[in-house]
This record gives structure tokens, C-alpha cells and sequence, in this order.
């Protein structure tokens, strides 16, 4: 396996969408978190609003297409917000 990290605009992330949800069901869908494959559709929902969040750095991990991982993080706003 030889696995390519690079970081990413959020619309390039959003381009391995299915791969995206697939590392969120793979890793999240067995124990401990044992999440069921709905929460992995609204992470994916929420990373779709997540990618327009001013100060946002994502990357990818890949193994020739296949995307074995990926991150994102966002600069936290000042003040930092309570709705979260």
C-alpha cells in the first residue's frame, strides 16, 4: 500500500464524498462507538456545511483512489461560539 496524505480544499474533499462516509461507517461502526450507518450520512451532511466554514484545513489519505483516511479542522472564531 502506498498512501498519498494531502491537504485539500473542502469542495476537493467533498469530491471523495463516498469514500469519506465509507472511513466514517468503517472506523465509527464497530466497537466501541458501534454507530449505526445513518450517523455516518449526517456526518457527511455536516461536512458538506463544514467545507464553507471560514478557516477550514482538511486532508485526504489515499492508496491510489481508495480514501483510507482523512481530517478536517477549522480556526475556532473569536468569540468562541456556545452552540456547540
Amino acid at each position: 500500500m502506498v498512501v498519498l496524505v494531502q491537504s485539500v480544499s473542502g469542495s476537493r474533499l467533498l469530491a471523495y464524498a463516498d469514500g469519506v462516509r465509507a472511513v466514517y461507517a468503517d472506523v465509527l461502526g464497530v466497537l466501541p462507538w458501534s454507530e449505526r450507518p445513518e450517523r455516518a450520512d449526517a456526518s457527511l451532511r455536516r461536512l458538506g456545511d463544514d467545507v464553507d466554514r471560514p478557516g477550514l484545513t482538511a486532508a485526504l489519505a489515499r492508496d491510489g483512489d481508495v480514501v483510507v483516511s482523512w481530517a478536517t479542522a477549522w480556526t475556532t472564531p473569536s468569540p468562541f461560539p456556545t452552540g456547540r
